[in-house]
């Protein structure tokens, strides 16, 4: 399909789409200015309350299943649909809307993997859940996944060796984008959720 090239710009785009900023601003506050100055579900969450949070993740989650979802429908190859969700993860992490900057990149890299992976995200989905509520530690659970989930593409996925590097590489980014929660982390005062929050 010469018209290919056109879901990975889609991917951007929708990546791009600022839901915790926009979400933040209708409830009257700017989350690049309160609590860990991210305008993710996790920082969401604790500045605007739980259910906020729950909106912001849901959303950033879908932006990033749809773009796949779209790419796989009509982009008709496997290297398509991974270029899309890839560029849909840039887009988020670098949007445009907010001066090229923006989230860590969790939900929607969640989104995009459902839709190329459905049955290994619901296992890391279940792994990031038990992770939390050990340690009740949002970005403990989040590197959690992240590492866990290249070997198993690598290991239930080893015919899609694309797959398998952009995992690599989209775990890395995650790691990287939490740098400050891992000083918090060396540092033990990063931020908990209650068990009653």
């Amino acid at each position: 399909m010469h018209s290919s090239w056109l879901f990975p710009v889609l991917g951007f785009c929708l990546g791009s789409l600022p839901f915790g900023h926009w979400v933040g601003l209708a409830r009257g506050v700017d989350l690049r200015q309160l609590g860990s100055h991210n305008t993710g579900a996790t920082n969401a969450g604790r500045v605007l309350g739980r259910k906020w949070g729950y909106l912001v993740f849901v959303l950033d989650l879908f932006k990033g299943w749809i773009a796949v979802w779209l790419a796989m429908k009509w982009g008709s190859t496997d290297e398509v649909g991974i270029a899309t969700g890839v560029c849909a993860v840039v887009g988020h992490v670098f949007s445009p809307w907010l001066g090229f900057r923006g989230g860590k990149g969790v939900a929607t890299s969640a989104g995009i993997f459902l839709a190329l992976t459905p049955s290994i995200t619901l296992i890391l989905a279940g792994l990031w859940m038990a992770v939390f509520w050990i340690w009740r530690v949002v970005s403990v659970a989040s590197l959690a996944v992240a590492t866990v989930f290249p070997v198993l593409v690598f290991w239930f996925a080893p015919g899609r060796s694309v797959l398998q590097w952009v995992s690599v590489g989209i775990a890395g980014l995650v790691w990287v984008r939490h740098r400050a929660n891992l000083i918090r982390l060396m540092r033990g005062n990063e931020n908990k959720f209650s068990k009653k929050s």
